[in-house]
């Protein structure tokens, strides 16, 4: 199968206008419309593309699985609070923590990942 490309057409349509097929107006028209059409076929791709784009980089964006454990350490019949604070990446880009601070409230503890 054999796709006919914008050069090829345009040879397609002088040819066609200067062996007197096609009058001024006709051949006006006709490239008005060939116009139209690649146009709009040009605007939906590019919106299309456009869409994937943001589709692909709302993917890729970081993210970070964050959970906390509270405990307490018995040794010598002292009871120490033990913090275990779990953070994983689970997006599709690399995530570097360069520190962790975190509160403790009485409701729980809030992690502050910088």
């Amino acid at each position: 199968m054999h796709y006919i490309d914008n050069r090829e057409l345009f040879l397609v349509i002088m040819l066609l206008y200067f062996r007197g097929s096609l009058e001024a107006e006709s051949l006006t028209q006709t490239l008005a419309l060939w116009g139209a059409v690649t146009c709009i076929i040009g605007t939906v791709a590019g919106i299309a593309n456009w869409v994937l784009r943001f589709k692909q980089h709302k993917k890729d964006q970081p993210k970070l699985l964050c959970t906390s454990e509270f405990s307490f350490e018995h040794l010598a019949g002292v009871a120490r609070p033990q913090h275990k604070l779990i953070i994983r990446s689970v997006g599709k880009r690399p995530v570097t923590v360069d520190y962790v601070r975190y509160f403790i409230n009485p409701k729980g503890i809030l992690a502050v990942i910088i």
